[in-house]
């Protein structure tokens, strides 16, 4: 939908950039807002500055919230901040576009679940969050489909970029001092590019912009199941440095503060069904975020 004019809060992450990019490519405007003129940490600031944006002429026809506190370990210490950023502002969120008639499309995680399951989970698997991080993530879900009607919430997995922090870029930095690397093996789940998420975000904004989306949950992730050791040998060998090694270790052997899904696996079928949106080609999404960073520097 040419012209399309969307919303997008949280600015400076891989997911938001990458939707600059995506948007650019398709002719859809992107705005993005966050701090310091959008401080979700404020909820009446935020609420303000939403409902000024949403009055005005030029309003955007959609609002996608890629605005999240993602520290899981850190959540565990900080979990008035992280219910703050994953469940609050979500809402409030949610509570301005159902006021202004916007859809919201809302950007979550494959940690809302247990990881005890031996397939990749579907929408209607009933989340069991072991962690702060994800009580929040699922917290705000809910929150955003009480208040706001026309709403999808898009969860994902193990989203990697050239936009550094993630885990490929930190594998890449890691690479260039270490020849062994020591990853977690016993954690499986799906990796998922960040640029074939947005692409997916923009065709389901086109949808509800038409008001023809079935609203509700989305599963989207990468095409290729595997573990975070697989993960970060399949990333060296995309880069050409055959000369490093990962050593497959334990999570126990990796202490953490906060527990992690053992699987978190997401079934991409339902949104592919929907909206067309075949799941993200792992290698070949793999292969051109490793140019980009090279582009990059």
């Amino acid at each position: 939908m040419t012209g399309l004019r969307v919303l997008v809060i949280g600015h400076s992450g891989q997911l938001a950039r990458s939707l600059v990019g995506a948007g650019m490519a398709r002719a859809i405007k992107i705005e993005t807002a966050g701090r310091p003129s959008l401080d979700l940490n404020e909820v009446q600031h935020a609420r303000t500055w939403l409902r000024e944006r949403l009055m005005q002429t030029d309003r955007p026809q959609v609002v996608i919230n890629t605005a999240a506190f993602t520290g899981v370990d850190a959540a565990e210490a900080q979990a008035a901040e992280a219910r703050r950023m994953n469940t609050d502002a979500p809402r409030v969120i949610a509570n301005v576009c159902a006021e202004f008639d916007r859809p919201m499309i809302h950007v979550s995680t494959d940690y809302v679940f247990s990881g005890r399951a031996v397939r990749p989970w579907s929408e209607i698997d009933q989340p069991a969050p072991v962690s702060v991080y994800g009580r929040t993530k699922l917290d705000g879900e809910r929150s955003v489909a009480q208040a706001c009607q026309k709403h999808l919430i898009v969860r994902t997995s193990w989203l990697f970029s050239a936009f550094a922090p993630n885990f490929m870029t930190t594998i890449l930095r890691l690479a260039r001092d270490r020849n062994e690397i020591s990853i977690v093996d016993d954690q499986v789940g799906t990796p998922t590019p960040a640029a074939a998420l947005a692409d997916t975000l923009l065709t389901m904004a086109e949808h509800a912009a038409s008001e023809d989306a079935p609203w509700g949950v989305y599963h989207y992730a990468g095409d290729t199941v595997m573990s975070w050791a697989t993960f970060a040998a399949h990333i060296l060998a995309a880069a050409g440095l055959t000369d490093r090694t990962i050593r497959p270790i334990p999570g126990s052997d990796y202490p953490s503060i906060a527990a992690r899904p053992a699987w978190s696996a997401l079934d991409s079928s339902r949104v592919r069904k929907v909206f067309g949106c075949a799941p993200a080609d792992f290698n070949a999404g793999l292969a051109a975020a490793i140019n980009r960073h090279r582009a990059d520097g």
